[in-house]
């Protein structure tokens, strides 16, 4: 059986790949971690979870780092360095100058082979291993043991390999099966091109048979196939010209490889003082491993009982030390594993170890490990007089290749096992999953002490196995409080600040528990930096699935290896559960019972913030990780969130969505774990105000070009100032909202020689010492143009983080989960959407503690223009605000589609879905009618620039005239289509091509089936509707710039209605309102006015995309029309599960869904409406009542978070970078908004009180005015900032709370009467909430002022401002007025709607 592990020191990987050919020594260390064990045999048995862990710790890398314990032995025995710790924690081994001078040898050492065997000695010692074919075989021990070598060197006969399955050198080819070869030699890596040579001994009947002769040429021809060389075949009747015939080998010989491993044969490295170092510093760690896991092997078979009270073991070490270290360092992790559980394995140890005379002076096997043992002894191998009859006896040599001894020692062992190195790699490594290990708590709290306490024996513990895998000294802040949960097997969400070791808290519980870990992360750009750390950390057993696997191949090859086991960690995206085939990969993990610990939602803000915006599937994530992932023995599998920015009600968005709609899968009020602080002392920040004299004359263009040229100026200027260095160790970062243009990121990828962007502002600058890059995202229209962004992007991200670049321009996409430490600054070119994500991305600077500062370029000009105010910073967010939430009546539209008559698209789509399923890329089809009459059919690729032709309708010939490929490419691509046309057209084929169908919708097919399953397509009928689209615009506009391909190009980058008619409007760019045309077509037609609009939005609602249509399921799987759904993104559709339910459970899901928001009384009122809501069937109205409280609910937190962003711009504009962090500090951490906070014993937490903003009550706005002088925590001016951020914080989920209005008008007006910008928001502020008490109360006008009254006291007392008193009279007037016209306005909807209804018909 071959075993896969090895181990190997950092720094000394780290020489060796710096000084020598990084391939070669990759492949050499890599082929010594796998190895032959005789008399054990694999074992899949996985009731003891422990072992299994242990198990795949060791290897977890092949080869990973050994144990610290393992290290600072060795570096203590051969005197080579020691291990200290960084600035940043981090343990590292700084080697000696005896080291440097012993390198060169360590390389050397990796060629192994032992010289104390020789062919004469060996031949007819051997057992018969070597598997001699009956005919001939005298002919082949005469091949390997003489005439090898003789004319190869004495080395060659261990390094031949005997009777190889052929199969496993022709890569599985099963036309050879049960064959095998007489001699092969398989190089560590490609020699002249090839992976290996084989050598056949041929007897007579190779030449006298001619069926023999046809085998043997097929076997040759798919030797050289699979990359050997040319097979030799020595015919027996030539064995006289022998030297001759292997003259291929004999060259062979002179390859260094070789050549290193006959120096090492004829002048072994252990002859010599630094040969004995540089061998046991290169091989007695990977002798370590071998030993460590056929320990687990024999235990896991039961010939080792962790019960029994004493192992007895002995060991032969055939050469270099290992078995001391191996079984101390094994019996050490075996106790901490248990002793986390509080259960303890008490097996006392004796060891006995026979050693070679050549070994016995080793520096190794002098060091004093009796503590370990209750008894160890060392005897000499030569010398055996033992009579001892041990429980294991284990034989093993890392020089020797399998065969060459081990049966015939007289040590006599109940069990034995012989551990050799292989001759070739012939099994995959993979990994045991077993039950999920229950670990005990090691967190306490301290109730009167308002903290959390360590178990410290624990803490050791886990220190032991941080240090051990990760080489970290001990853990940060928040750290083990996240561990804590999750080593249970408990859900977490953890909230810790960047640079906080998020990562770290998932990789090292997922070690310590038997299963593998899928990570579900946002980006690609973050699974990559995610896999090279752990890759750096020696842990290759990982692997991501993604996009970026650019051939069906390679993702299959991914997949199988979770499929199969061979991983323990794997990245995803959220849109991979989705997927039927991973799904079904999921499913058949769990049928073959490969198990899975952990589901971690890395960057987990991304459930609320990017959930109902533009990534649907993350609101579906949790139900489909517990439903998909499946663990061993319990119920769901531990869901395990990490972010580094998310405010309070952030993360109980998060805990809502990843609890899905079903309460026995609710995450617990306590599996949120944060940490209380993001006010990072080494960050500073500069919110730098630009004005660019933005004109109401200036175009829209024109403002937006204005103020970008402005903001790229200071930025360079900025710039100017940093003292960056031929080193890259002075690095930032840019953070643009768009890809191109003034406000992005580059120009570069365009076909014309436009140059905008950022990136490109600065190259031209030619700043000195700077070495610049980009980073975005890589959804180009034109797949040839994503693939070079995409690679682009990963180079200059890895040149980035290895500092072989000091400036980086991105998009958001880049501030997640990137750990680089040298980051001194950030610049924002406009102010993000929200707090989190701007500290998200300025939190990647100052990583390593040092001083770093983040800059906003901040503009809030405005531009009254055509009746609409430009805010151009602010548009900017607004543009992606509004492309996720397109409005409530268009998602009514839609929902109201998919369930009454689905459109689906004309067979234009269905000619796409097979050109990419035969050409596997995405190329678009266009109908299209010249000016002659004339049909053509264009192809073109993800762009229109991008051209293969056109074929013409309907004499169907092709047209490459205008084509910008290949004509190659264009003649298969357009003969592919003329001929799917041939075949599949009935008749006309422009009206073949047009057709589209509609199909019943769900409410439909439910009410006839109680079970359906539907397939629906991404899109519908969109081609038809941009061609109504187009006739309305060129008729009403008296135009004919509206063709399909530019109306279909407004409506794909519409993201609203009133976007949509700007963006017609500024085609023509007549300087006409769009109000204006729409008039005079309903006056040309005799319509009421309006009419003309209402119908063309008609038109834009139903125009379905594929993220409406996501949006669109999602809805209905809340409420519970659907029950699930996959996606197939090569036919680009969907497949709908449902069943028919009643309508109580369709309002009992959203019940449950409302429920998450609100009370349980609000609940029940919410309710109540929803039954009387728009809609014919219960099912219409439950989503539609679902879609007014998301828009209610969720758009309106989008759009407050937007404010809430902009309003600590203005503060930092105003009062420097200080109050900025303060605001943004106080933001998050309020002790206010703190659940569970106390004052002298008493709860003061307003999010409690107002059962997170769901309650309101006047009382408890006096209460925490009162708080000010209570609260001794902080004095009055600190408190108010605390209530203040509070209820900034909260107003932001819950928008309409009346008691944080007040409270937060409260706080400004004592803090800020003389900020006229604040004082109007407190003006706002304090009127919402007494108008919104007016509202839920029924108060009359004279109780309104009077609580007004009472507020204004409370005012005067706190403030010593000399003009408070007039302030405050001038707010109740205004209050006043607001208060009146609340009623009027109340009363005219109420009234006067009815009488104008009643009436209208006879006036």
């Amino acid at each position: 059986m071959q075993l896969t592990a090895g181990y190997i020191l950092d720094f000394l990987k780290n020489r060796l790949l710096a000084d020598n050919d990084q391939l070669e020594i990759l492949s050499l260390i890599e082929s010594l971690c796998y190895f032959e064990v005789e008399e054990v045999s694999e074992s899949e048995e996985t009731s003891k979870p422990e072992l299994a862990v242990l198990n795949n710790l060791i290897s977890r890398g092949i080869p990973t780092r050994p144990s610290l314990f393992i290290e600072k032995w060795v570096l203590h025995a051969l005197q080579l360095g020691e291990v200290r710790t960084g600035e940043l924690g981090d343990l590292e081994t700084i080697p000696n100058q005896l080291f440097n001078s012993i390198s060169p040898q360590c390389f050397d050492c990796l060629y192994i082979i032992d010289p104390r065997l020789n062919p004469n000695l060996n031949r007819f010692r051997l057992k018969p291993s070597f598997e001699f074919d009956t005919i001939g075989s005298k002919y082949e021990e005469d091949f390997l043991f003489i005439h090898a070598p003789r004319i190869l060197g004495e080395e060659w006969f261990q390094l031949l390999e005997s009777q190889r399955e052929f199969t496993s050198i022709v890569n599985l080819d099963h036309n050879f099966a049960k064959q095998r070869s007489d001699f092969t030699l398989e190089f560590p890596y490609l020699i002249e091109d090839k992976k290996g040579v084989v050598i056949e001994i041929d007897g007579f009947h190779h030449w006298q048979d001619q069926s023999q002769r046809i085998l043997d040429g097929q076997r040759d021809e798919a030797v050289l196939k699979a990359g050997w060389a040319n097979t030799i075949r020595i015919e027996t009747r030539n064995f006289n010209r022998i030297d001759q015939i292997i003259t291929t080998l004999k060259s062979l010989t002179l390859n260094s490889y070789f050549q290193k491993i006959k120096l090492n044969f004829q002048n072994p490295p252990y002859y010599t003082k630094e040969g004995l170092l540089a061998i046991q510093l290169v091989l007695s760690p990977f002798a370590i491993a071998r030993i460590q896991k056929a320990i687990v092997q024999l235990l896991l078979e039961g010939k080792l009982d962790l019960n029994a009270s004493t192992w007895s073991i002995a060991f032969i070490e055939r050469d270099v030390p290992c078995a001391a270290l191996a079984v101390a360092d094994l019996s050490l992790h075996l106790r901490n594993i248990f002793a986390l559980q509080d259960k303890t394995i008490a097996p006392s140890i004796e060891l006995t170890i026979f050693t070679t005379s050549e070994f016995q002076s080793a520096q190794l096997n002098q060091i004093d490990l009796s503590e370990h043992f209750s008894k160890i002894q060392y005897f000499d191998l030569g010398r055996v007089q033992t009579q001892n009859t041990y429980d294991i006896l284990i034989d093993i040599s890392v020089l020797q290749r399998k065969g060459f001894s081990g049966n015939e020692t007289k040590v006599q062992a109940k069990g034995k096992c012989v551990i050799r190195s292989s001759h070739h790699k012939h099994s995959t490594r993979t990994f045991l999953t077993s039950d999920i290990i229950n670990y005990s708590n090691f967190i306490t709290p301290d109730e009167q002490q308002d903290r959390l306490y360590s178990d410290n024996i624990k803490k050791k513990i886990l220190e032991f196995f941080l240090q051990n895998i990760f080489r970290k000294e001990s853990f940060l802040e928040g750290q083990l409080e996240i561990l804590n949960k999750a080593l249970q097997g408990q859900s977490v969400i953890g909230l810790l600040p960047t640079g906080g070791g998020k990562s770290l808290t998932y990789q090292l519980a997922s070690m310590l528990q038997p299963g593998i870990c899928l990570v579900i992360d946002p980006i690609k750009s973050l699974m990559r930096d995610q896999y090279d750390n752990l890759k750096n950390h020696q842990i290759d057993a990982c692997n991501y699935i993604n996009s970026s696997l650019k051939t069906r191949e390679e993702k299959e090859k991914e997949t199988n290896k979770l499929r199969k086991g061979e991983v323990l960690i794997s990245f995803v995206s959220p849109e991979r559960l989705q997927m039927k085939e991973f799904r079904d990969t999921l499913k058949e993990m769990t049928s073959k019972g490969i198990y899975f610990n952990y589901c971690v939602i890395d960057e987990v803000h991304c459930v609320s913030e990017w959930g109902h915006d533009f990534r649907t599937s993350y609101l579906s994530l949790g139900k489909n990780a517990i439903k998909f992932c499946k663990t061993k023995n319990t119920e769901t599998i531990p869901l395990f969130g990490l972010t580094a920015t998310a405010s309070f009600d952030v993360l109980s968005d998060v805990q809502r969505e990843l609890s899905g709609n079903n309460e026995q899968n609710a995450l617990r009020e306590d599996a949120t774990i944060r940490f209380d602080t993001v006010n990072r002392e080494e960050l500073s920040f500069k919110v730098i105000d630009v004005w660019a004299d933005l004109k109401e004359t200036d175009s829209e263009w024109m403002l937006k070009e204005k103020l970008g040229t402005k903001k790229q100026s200071l930025l360079i200027k900025e710039l100017n100032l940093f003292p960056f260095d031929d080193q890259n160790k002075y690095s930032g970062i840019i953070f643009c909202p768009h890809r191109g243009w003034y406000f992005g990121v580059t120009d570069r990828y365009r076909r014309d020689d436009k140059r905008n962007g950022v990136y490109d502002s600065i190259l031209r600058a030619s700043l000195p010492n700077l070495r610049l890059g980009s980073f975005m995202g890589s959804d180009s229209d034109n797949e040839l143009t994503a693939e070079i962004i995409e690679s682009d992007s990963i180079q200059s991200q890895l040149d980035f983080i290895n500092n072989r670049l000091n400036l980086l321009v991105s998009t958001k996409a880049f501030g997640m989960g990137i750990d680089k430490p040298n980051i001194r600054f950030t610049f924002h070119m406009n102010y993000p959407s929200s707090i989190e994500s701007f500290i998200q991305e300025a939190g990647r600077a100052g990583r390593d503690k040092q001083p770093a500062r983040c800059y906003i370029l901040f503009n809030d000009e405005q531009v009254l223009k055509g009746g609409r105010t430009y805010e151009i910073d602010r548009d900017n967010l607004l543009y992606f605000h509004n492309s996720s939430f397109k409005g409530v009546e268009k998602e009514k539209a839609i929902l109201f589609e998919l369930l009454s008559a689905i459109h689906t698209p004309n067979k234009l789509f269905d000619i796409e879905v097979k050109l990419y399923e035969h050409f596997q890329q995405d190329i678009n089809l266009a109908l299209w009618q010249g000016q002659t009459g004339y049909w053509y059919l264009f192809v073109n690729g993800e762009n229109f620039e991008d051209k293969f032709g056109a074929v013409r309708i309907p004499s169907l010939e092709i047209d490459t005239t205008r084509a910008t490929r290949t004509i190659e490419e264009c003649h298969q691509v357009l003969s592919f289509v003329r001929n799917f046309i041939k075949q599949n057209s009935n008749g006309g084929i422009i009206q073949w091509l047009k057709t589209s169908t509609t199909v019943a919708g769900l409410e439909t097919l439910l009410r006839a089936n109680n079970r359906i399953e539907l397939t629906l397509r991404f899109e519908n009928n969109i081609s038809e509707r941009t061609e109504t689209i187009s006739k309305w615009l060129n008729a009403a506009f008296k135009s004919t710039r509206f063709d399909e391909v530019t109306t279909k190009e407004i409506l794909t980058f519409s993201n609203s209605f009133n976007d949509f008619k700007g963006q017609a409007t500024s085609k023509l760019n007549n300087g006409i309102p769009f109000e204006q045309v729409a008039r005079k077509r309903d006056n040309l037609r005799n319509n009421p006015s309006g009419t003309a609009e209402r119908e063309l939005q008609r038109l834009f609602n139903g125009f379905r995309t594929k993220s409406d249509t996501e949006k669109a399921l999602y809805r209905l799987s809340t409420v519970g029309v659907i029950d699930d759904y996959t996606v197939d993104f090569n036919s680009k559709t969907y497949t709908i599960f449902a069943t028919r339910k009643t309508d109580e459970q369709y309002f009992k899901n959203l019940e449950n869904y409302i429920r998450k928001y609100y009370s349980e009384v609000r609940t029940k009122k919410e309710i109540i409406k929803a039954r009387q809501f728009e809609g014919a069937t219960v099912i219409q109205k439950c989503l539609f009542f679902l879609t007014d409280f998301v828009y209610r609910e969720i758009e309106k937190k989008r759009f407050e978070g937007i404010g809430v962003m902009k309003e600590a711009c203005e503060i930092g504009k105003e009062s420097g970078g200080d109050a900025f962090k303060e605001f943004v500090d106080l933001y998050f951490n309020s002790k206010y908004a703190r659940k569970g906070y106390e004052v002298n014993g008493v709860n003061k937490s307003l999010t409690d009180r107002t059962d997170e903003g769901k309650k309101q009550n006047i009382k408890w706005v006096w209460e925490f005015i009162e708080i000010i002088d209570v609260d001794k925590s902080g004095g009055h001016i600190n408190n108010l900032k605390h209530l203040r951020g509070a209820c900034v914080r909260l107003l932001i989920p819950q928008p309409d709370n009346a008691v944080f209005y007040l409270l937060k008008a409260f706080s400004i007006f004592i803090l800020e009467p003389d900020n006229h910008r604040l004082m109007d928001e407190a003006s706002n502020s304090f009127a919402n909430g007494f108008i919104e008490f007016q509202k839920e109360k029924k108060w009359s006008f004279d109780e309104v002022l009077n609580h007004a009254d009472i507020f204004k006291d409370y005012v005067l007392q706190y403030s010593t401002h000399p003009g408070i008193q007039e302030i405050m009279q001038n707010q109740i007037t205004i209050l006043s007025v607001k208060v009146h016209s609340e009623w009027l306005e109340s009363f005219n909807q109420k009234f006067l709607y009815q009488y104008e209804s009643r009436y209208s018909h006879t006036s």
